[in-house]
């Protein structure tokens, strides 16, 4: 699992951005965004360079504002499901079920 700590923002047109370097990576699993001003309401996934599922998530400026996010693993280590949780009802969101490949 890796997890990237960002303070680039979430979309930008003429610099990088939390988008870009999700579809760059080749191990990113979690970009959790710090931007105060520039970042997704709701949790996004983009994909990176190998096909794979990156969530970007966003704690605006506060950490605790980010909830929780629960990844599930298959025996091989493969990513099986993934929810969201807003933090003070902790109501999980699923993302969807993922097949085994």
């Amino acid at each position: 699992m890796v997890v990237c700590l960002s303070s680039l923002g979430y979309k930008n047109k003429n610099a990088p951005d939390d988008i870009t370097l999700a579809k760059k990576s080749k191990h990113l699993d979690i970009i959790i965004g710090g931007h105060a001003k520039n970042f997704p309401v709701n949790p996004i996934i983009a994909l990176n360079s190998r096909n794979e599922e990156v969530i970007i998530h966003s704690a605006s400026g506060d950490l605790l504002a980010c909830g929780i996010i629960k990844i599930d693993f298959d025996g091989q280590g493969r990513k099986k499901y993934i929810g969201f949780t807003d933090q003070p009802s902790k109501n999980t969101v699923p993302h969807r079920a993922m097949p085994a490949a």
